[in-house]
């Protein structure tokens, strides 16, 4: 009787076991299964705007960032080298140029960011000029915006009201909302406090942002040095953050920065959009050092599940890490300039 009972608990516990590690595996496969489930693509690539384009006696220097401006159909090209925009039609023909190099109304300084608004107005951060230069969709001046005293953008965008939705260096904070005249009128979401002892100024450098969208309720921020997503409510208090945990991405490691080695001082993205109800994120490879020189972009949908994942085609690495990306909706494209080469690609499927 007792060599029964023995043998019929190791037959239980077998069972248990075999069990647990059944469900354990189901879990996981399902898990795989439910994070693969997008397309993986090798862009095409042509040239969009050439640097052997002359044109109006010039031609692109440095082209950093391309904007599409959907009310006017044309894109809108922030040259750095030029401190000029220029604008081109979806043939990548030259149209007109609007700014010069200076201090003055309608003069650009050091042209960094660059944002159209939901009427087509054009914004030009400059950093030497510590301003913001307004210009209509055809490209005329409007007004200078100061940002006396307020510290440096690193990155801006609109609210569905058009209010100007910033993140400042130095202020403490994921996102600053500023006044038609440049002042702050409001502070969203205080910044996570990191131990310094990973890096200099820790703090800040995870702090900074790469994405800013609001909704009718949130604040929807990427973080450009982590992979992670912070929401915040209108009154500024973190209700929820995602993590991009998708395993297909390898970035799990990544979420607590004080256990880095290293810190991430480029970044896990060069640029983050919201297009046509998705986040199209230009991502460089971290996971393999071998092959940090392969760009690819990450497609996520509303809830931040990625859909498709796109490798670009390089003839040679790029050393430069300030890279913009844009979508046309029209063409299913995408356009981005390479400004150390004065050239714009366009890549598709």
């Amino acid at each position: 009787m007792f060599h029964t009972m023995v043998k019929r608990k190791k037959v239980y516990i077998i069972f248990i076991i075999f069990g647990l590690f059944f469900i354990y595996y189901m879990k996981e496969n399902d898990e795989i299964k439910n994070q693969t489930k997008y397309s993986i693509n090798t862009l095409k690539r042509e040239i969009f705007i050439s640097s052997d384009y002359i044109f109006n006696n010039e031609g692109l220097n440095q082209p950093l960032i391309n904007r599409y401006n959907t009310i006017t159909k044309e894109i809108v090209v922030l040259d750095r080298g030029n401190s000029c925009i220029y604008f081109f039609d979806l043939k990548g023909t030259f149209l007109r140029k609007s700014g010069r190099h200076g201090q003055g109304p309608g003069d650009l300084l050091g042209p960094r960011l660059m944002e159209i608004n939901n009427f087509g107005d054009i914004y030009i951060w400059e950093y030497d000029n510590i301003r913001f230069s307004h210009y209509s969709k055809d490209g005329e001046f409007i007004n200078i915006i100061k940002n006396t005293g307020l510290g440096a953008l690193t990155y801006f965008s609109f609210s569905e009201n058009n209010e100007i939705l910033t993140h400042i260096s130095g202020r403490g904070h994921y996102i600053s909302i500023l006044s038609d005249k440049g002042e702050v009128i409001k502070d969203i979401g205080k910044l996570d406090v990191y131990n310094n002892k990973v890096f200099i100024n820790a703090t800040e450098q995870y702090g900074n942002v790469i994405l800013i969208r609001e909704t009718k309720d949130v604040y929807i921020v990427f973080v450009k040095h982590l992979p992670i997503i912070k929401i915040f409510n209108k009154n500024g208090n973190l209700i929820k953050e995602h993590k991009l945990d998708n395993k297909e991405l390898g970035i799990k490691e990544y979420f607590n920065p004080e256990k880095l080695k290293y810190p991430l001082l480029n970044g896990f993205y060069f640029d983050a959009i919201y297009r046509n109800n998705n986040y199209y994120l230009l991502t460089w490879n971290y996971r393999d050092i071998k092959e940090r020189d392969k760009y690819e972009i990450n497609i996520l949908d509303k809830n931040f599940n990625i859909i498709e994942k796109s490798f670009l085609p390089l003839e040679k690495p790029y050393k430069n890490t300030d890279h913009h990306i844009e979508f046309i909706v029209e063409q299913n494209c995408f356009i981005i300039p390479l400004c150390e080469e004065s050239i714009s690609y366009k890549f598709f499927r």
